[in-house]
């Protein structure tokens, strides 16, 4: 999975895109080049907690949204219990322990910090915050550096100070130091869980949004929906008209985080799905798959899901989306009745030992694809996909009113009945 730098920077490219902020105006403001912003959020170097606060406040966030993906939920008070917080990487060897990370409307940010011991004579990092700190030992020794005085504190000891100025600390002797650090906003500081605000009503730009090309909208005075009309065009398709808008758009914007069964995650842009859908679309052509073709996919939540059945929008075939937990007799009925003529399948399970009795009465199936592992009887998707373009041309040909999707109702007191979709 993702270790914690790298998902930071993956929420942190994820909210400056959506705000549409530059990486030059963040680099700006957490005071680093483009090329050192840019590696935070690449998630290749550490993210101090100054560099952490500047991001939170220029995009209207609560630090613990971005170290962790959630927002504060409690306006009271919170409880953090001994040895436990959110962990925070602030710097390469400390521990920060976040001890009020879900309270909103926070004024200053408590941390349970433990340092690693170092020689004496090792040098101190400095960095300098907007308004104060505040530092009380719990166990070992710190030397703290404030401009260029030397301070050695105890348990028992603490010191305040003005952030502002370049200070740092390292721990000394022969175990590690374990310290209260409290860091307090300044004055005119905005606040890191951002307090809702009166704006300005302003009419909204006509065709901000993809979707306002497709389908308008009436609201009553107080901005409440009543009603929706699509005005779609006659030769919409949602591949080209949504997917592939969207690519051109926001190329480089999440569309998809996929996690598997060990929890490795994987992150795909809308880009990445275009390109992706192109490719397949132009394999599956490859293989006689044509539109109006009825292709049966049974893929549980394998990502490849998204983009075949995307790929089948641009051709113009007819997708019919099944269960894994077929048996041969479901997938001989359906078949039958829908004119399947290519199954795009899992190696997962028994569904391809499934698909192997259910052919044999079904001579209509012609192609199967497998994803995963396939067999000498299956083409294999994801070798195989890789060769082809990813460039995909529009059949003019294409209507709104063509069939795209087509499932089998539940059948619960009968067999299931087809409910197909344009």
């Amino acid at each position: 999975m993702e270790n914690q730098l790298a998902q930071m920077g993956r929420r942190l490219r994820e909210l400056r895109t959506i705000l549409e902020v530059s990486f030059a105006e963040m680099a700006q403001v957490t005071q680093t080049t483009e090329e050192e912003y840019l590696a935070h959020e690449a998630g290749t170097v550490d993210s101090s907690f100054t560099f952490i606060y500047r991001c939170a406040a220029r995009l209207g966030v609560d630090i613990s949204q971005l170290v962790t993906g959630e927002s504060p939920k409690l306006s009271f008070y919170t409880l953090t219990r001994r040895n436990s917080g959110m962990p925070i990487r602030r710097r390469a060897g400390f521990e920060y322990l976040h001890q009020a990370a879900l309270l909103k409307h926070r004024q200053a940010e408590p941390f349970i910090v433990t340092a690693p011991p170092q020689d004496e004579n090792s040098p101190i990092h400095l960095s300098t915050h907007s308004g104060q700190e505040f530092d009380y030992i719990l166990k070992g020794r710190l030397k703290v550096r404030l401009d260029d005085k030397i301070e050695i504190l105890e348990p028992g000891d603490s010191i305040m100070y003005d952030s502002s100025h370049p200070h740092g600390m390292i721990a000394i002797g022969d175990e590690p130091c374990e310290f209260l650090a409290l860091v307090i906003r300044g004055e005119g500081d905005e606040p890191l869980s951002i307090e809702p605000r009166e704006v300005e009503m302003v009419p909204a730009k006509k065709n901000e949004l993809i979707y306002q090309k497709f389908m308008s909208e009436t609201l009553n005075a107080e901005g409440h929906l009543q009603a929706v009309k699509f005005h779609y065009p006659e030769n919409y398709n949602f591949g080209f008209d949504v997917v592939d808008a969207l690519a051109a758009k926001s190329p480089d914007k999440t569309a998809m985080i996929w996690v598997d069964r060990h929890h490795n995650a994987r992150t795909f842009s809308f880009k990445d799905i275009s390109r992706y859908s192109n490719k397949a679309a132009n394999y599956l052509v490859s293989l006689g798959i044509k539109k109006g073709d009825f292709v049966m996919l049974v893929l549980k939540r394998h990502y490849q899901f998204w983009f075949i059945i995307n790929a089948l929008h641009k051709i113009g075939a007819i997708a019919v989306p099944a269960t894994n937990q077929l048996q041969a007799k479901d997938f001989v009925y359906r078949f039958q009745e829908g004119k399947i003529k290519a199954i795009i399948h899992t190696s997962d399970g028994e569904v391809p030992e499934m698909i192997d009795e259910a052919v044999k009465t079904c001579p209509n199936v012609t192609l199967r694809i497998a994803v995963g592992h396939a067999r000498g009887c299956e083409h294999d998707f994801n070798k195989d996909v890789e060769r082809f373009s990813d460039e995909f041309a529009r059949d003019p040909s294409l209507r709104a009113n063509d069939p795209a999707l087509m499932f089998f109702s539940s059948g619960t007191t009968g067999y299931p009945k087809m409910v197909q979709h344009s």
